[in-house]
């Protein structure tokens, strides 16, 4: 979840309800996050799912890795961003698709 504050949000999906055990990630990207979309953006594999973050003024792709730690009682997982890449745009971007355009499979 992405917001005009510019704070990045990943949430587990669990059931009814949230408890803040349900934040798993939360990073400041420094500009508002206009629209973020999960999917194969990813330069490096095609079955990669990255993330494609859309700021006023740029698009930006993050890869998404986890590291579980094991516990006593449970274990906690922590969540990494990394910038794969980012294209600066001229003009003010609104919104973007995605998609296998042309009958493309696999991205």
């Amino acid at each position: 979840v992405g917001g005009l504050s510019g704070v990045l949000r990943i949430y587990r999906a669990a059931g009814k309800g949230y408890k803040p055990g349900d934040l798993m990630l939360e990073v400041q990207l420094g500009a508002p996050i206009l629209q973020v979309e999960a999917g194969r953006f990813s330069p490096h594999s095609s079955k990669e799912v990255a993330l494609a973050v859309l700021f006023p003024k740029a698009l930006a792709v993050f890869s998404v890795s986890t590291t579980v730690v094991p516990g006593e009682a449970t274990e906690d997982v922590f969540m990494n961003l990394s910038l794969l890449y980012k294209h600066e745009l001229k003009r003010s971007a609104f919104n973007f698709t995605y998609g296998g355009f042309g009958g493309t499979k696999g991205k």
